[in-house]
C-alpha cells in the first residue's frame, strides 16, 4: 500500500481499535506500562485526534491512556474504523473475522506481523488490509499534508516530522 493510500485511510478514520494494549502486571513498575509499544501507539494516535479503544480480555475496565479497556471487539460501542493489531500472526485469521462482524473498514497487522488467511478474509469482504506495517509511521503523514500548506514554517515543521520519521524508520 502507498503513502497516499495510507493518507486516505486516515484522512477517513476517526476510531481505532486496538487489539493488545498491555495492563499493568502485580508489582510490575508503572513505568514499564508506558514503554509497551501498543501502549506508546495508543498514546501517539490519541494526540494525533483519534480514538483509540484498548481492546484486552484480562483487564476489563482497566483504564489505559485515560480509556477503559474492553473484552473484545463486540464490546466496542462505537463505530470502528481501524482495528489494529499487536498480537502473533497466529491470531490474526479470528481477528479478522471478528473485525468483519464489527464492520470495520481497515485491518491493520502491526510490525512483524501477517496472515495469509486474514488477508484473503479482508479481500474476500472488501476491508483494507494492511500488514507487517507501523501505524506510528503513518501517521505523521497527515500531519505534514495540513502542515505543507501552512507557508515557511510549516514547510520547516514539515522536515522536522521527516526527520523524526526517518529516525523512526531506520530499522525498518
Amino acid at each position: 500500500m502507498n503513502d497516499d493510500q495510507i493518507k486516505s485511510i486516515l484522512r477517513k478514520s476517526k476510531v481505532i481499535a486496538m487489539i493488545g494494549v498491555s495492563s499493568e502486571k502485580k508489582g510490575e513498575d508503572k513505568k514499564n506500562l508506558k514503554r509497551k509499544p501498543a501502549n506508546v501507539v495508543m498514546k501517539y494516535m490519541q494526540n494525533f485526534g483519534y480514538k483509540v479503544i484498548p481492546i484486552n480480555p484480562f483487564a476489563v475496565g482497566e483504564i489505559v491512556n485515560g480509556e477503559p479497556m474492553v473484552e473484545s471487539l463486540d464490546n466496542v460501542k462505537e463505530e470502528i474504523d481501524i482495528v489494529d493489531v499487536f498480537r502473533p500472526s497466529s491470531e490474526a485469521e479470528g481477528i479478522a473475522k471478528e473485525a468483519i462482524q464489527k464492520g470495520t473498514k481497515v485491518l491493520w497487522l502491526q510490525y512483524g506481523i501477517h496472515s495469509d488467511e486474514a488477508q484473503v478474509i479482508a479481500d474476500k469482504e472488501n476491508i483494507e488490509f494492511i500488514s507487517n506495517d507501523q501505524l506510528v509511521l503513518s501517521a505523521p503523514l497527515i500531519a505534514i499534508e495540513s502542515v505543507e500548506a501552512k507557508g515557511f514554517f510549516g514547510r520547516i515543521w514539515a522536515r522536522i516530522v521527516f526527520w523524526i520519521m526517518s529516525l523512526f524508520s531506520m530499522g525498518k
